[in-house]
């Protein structure tokens, strides 16, 4: 009787140990994509400094031209570095968001940014702004979904 007792506590303990180590790791899953929607909402912000920097020094350099002049293909380096920098962290930002559509969305803000803040007419301020809204709505509405374990004690209620 005591081998049977004993046998049934162990089983009991290994099955509690299955059980927590299976719900800590559907919670860090569940952590690591908030993580990765935060840092590529992080990135994107990053992306359109870098982008307003670019386009207020271009900007600055053709004002130096004089009507009817061209403007060399220059730009200062430092800024140059920082734009493909920042593009670069959302690129691997990205890598790390599980969401299809909120790729879609984050990849579609960049590549209209990366050609409105030139002024380019392909694509507007507005609509751009329209694009950024849309991704953060979308980054936002993705964080709000609660956790395996809320959705699990929800449903009990």
């Amino acid at each position: 009787m005591a081998v049977i007792t004993a046998s049934v506590a162990v089983l009991v303990a290994v099955l509690a140990q299955i059980s927590t180590w299976s719900l800590e790791h559907r919670n860090r899953v569940y952590e690591r994509r908030r993580a990765a929607l935060h840092d590529v909402q992080d990135a994107a912000l990053a992306v359109r400094s870098s982008l307003r920097l670019f386009a207020a020094a271009v900007r600055d350099r053709t004002a130096e031209v004089p009507p009817g002049g061209e403007v060399a293909p220059t730009e200062d380096p430092r800024i140059t570095a920082a734009r493909e920098d920042a593009a670069a962290v959302l690129a691997l930002r990205l890598a790390r968001v599980e969401s299809m559509p909120v790729r879609e969305s984050v990849r579609r803000w960049h590549e209209m940014a990366r050609y409105s803040f030139l002024g380019d007419d392909a694509a507007s301020d507005p609509d751009t702004e329209v694009a950024w809204n849309a991704m953060n709505e979308l980054i936002g509405e993705q964080l709000t979904v609660p956790g395996w374990w809320r959705r699990r004690t929800a449903k009990r209620a």
